[in-house]
């Protein structure tokens, strides 16, 4: 049952982030041929409109907390004490990786903006460069922090969870190629918008 409630919110999780502005906004912000939302960690639609952005960010990481335990659960490290740890170090990270999102968001918005001079976007650039370096000398020395607390390279599947989960290592980063970044830049834009809907899917084929 826990493995299965574990893929059940992986794949809803993966299917909203992939999701986010898949389906064009016109008519003052409707989607054309919007569809329905749907429940995502405990939080209808409505619930997340009247959320500020600091309340979006909070259930954010507790939808992370749920799923890495959930993940860990599954791989039988079931230890408190190394779950709690592993938690900790992803809130970390995710509040650290906070400028890094503010500052791709405002290169990502100069992009579509006719106004703003090359000279300015080559500066939020920099600004960008600057803040993706200090995240990662940051996240450096909090994974060498984490394995003298918990050892998790002596353990394979742990490894390879925080690995592909992007908290160790960018194997998966990698895998979303082009348009998946382009997707996650499209997102980051709107990281304060509604909450994204599921899209509606490929349309039947005629019999």
């Amino acid at each position: 049952m826990q493995i299965k409630k574990f893929i059940v919110v992986s794949l809803l999780a993966g299917a909203l982030s992939l999701g986010a502005q898949a389906q064009p906004n016109v008519n003052n912000g409707q989607a054309v041929n919007p569809p329905n939302q749907v429940p995502f960690g405990g939080l209808n639609g409505q619930d997340w409109q009247k959320m500020t952005p600091e309340q979006r960010r909070e259930a954010m990481l507790k939808i992370t907390e749920q799923m890495l335990r959930g993940g860990m659960d599954m791989l039988n490290v079931q230890d408190k004490a190394t779950q709690d740890a592993v938690v900790a170090f992803a809130i970390e990270q995710e509040k650290a990786l906070e400028p890094v999102r503010e500052k791709h968001r405002k290169v990502a918005q100069s992009l579509i903006n006719n106004a703003v001079t090359e000279q300015q976007v080559g500066a939020l650039m920099e600004e960008l460069r600057v803040a993706e370096t200090e995240a990662r000398d940051k996240r450096g020395k909090d994974i060498d922090a984490l394995e003298k607390q918990i050892h998790f390279s002596q353990k394979p599947r742990l490894s390879a969870l925080l690995s592909l989960s992007g908290l160790t290592g960018e194997q998966t980063g990698f895998m979303n190629g082009v348009l998946g970044n382009i997707m996650a830049s499209m997102a980051n834009v709107q990281a304060n918008a509604a909450l994204p809907n599921l899209p509606a899917g490929p349309p039947r084929a005629a019999n």
